[in-house]
């Protein structure tokens, strides 16, 4: 009983810091008017432009 309930506690530290992860996910997706699922092709897209302002 005492392992089970150190894994409930540290799964429970683990879904606290997975809830955290998806809110800013969710929070930044707000943020550029994206889906979540869009926000890796805009990082990549502004990585690109960033290159093209500094590198010409």
């Amino acid at each position: 009983i005492s392992a089970t309930l150190a894994d409930l506690n540290l799964d429970t530290g683990h879904q606290e810091n997975v809830e955290e992860r998806l809110f800013a996910l969710r929070a930044a997706a707000r943020k550029y008017d994206v889906p979540v699922d869009g926000l890796n092709p805009l990082m990549k897209d502004f990585r690109s432009q960033i290159d093209q302002l500094e590198f010409g």
